[in-house]
Order: structure tokens, then sequence, then C-alpha cells
């Protein structure tokens, strides 16, 4: 996932806020997800980049939804909008 650190710690914030409002701990979301406290105290802090899968699973956890959008460069599609 090629994203700039602004923008992931950014949706990490968000993420951390949505917990907190829902009354969840750190060691609430790690028995959700089956890890460990300390690995969602390493991505919550920015220390540990999570994959995709597991920041989708940790949105569920909180009651939140994660979407991503991919843009295809414009060097790769056609005038019609289809992949060349």
């Amino acid at each position: 996932m090629e994203t700039s650190t602004g923008e992931l710690k950014e949706l990490l914030n968000v993420l951390v806020e949505v917990r907190r409002n829902a009354g969840l701990r750190q060691i609430d979301v790690a028995q959700a997800l089956k890890i460990s406290q300390p690995a969602v105290s390493e991505f919550e802090s920015g220390n540990n980049v999570p994959r995709i899968d597991t920041l989708q699973k940790y949105a569920q956890a909180v009651g939140a939804n994660v979407y991503f959008t991919v843009e295809a460069p414009d060097s790769i599609t056609q005038e019609n909008g289809q992949p060349a």
C-alpha cells in the first residue's frame, strides 16, 4: 500500500478516536483480532504499518468501516476509460 505517512497517521488517529468513543480498550480490539495488545499499540502509534486486511478488521472491531479507492494513472487508461 503506497500512501503518505501523514495519510496513514490520520487514518489511524480516526480509528483510535472511534475505538475510544466506543469505550473499547486496546486489549478489547486485540482479542477481537486475535493479536496481542502490544501489536495494536504498535500500529495505533504508527510504529508498525498494519496490512490492509488488519486495518479493515480493526475498523470492524471498533464499529467503523474503511474503504479504499484505487485510481489508475492516466498513462494506463485509454480514451474510453478502459485499461490499456
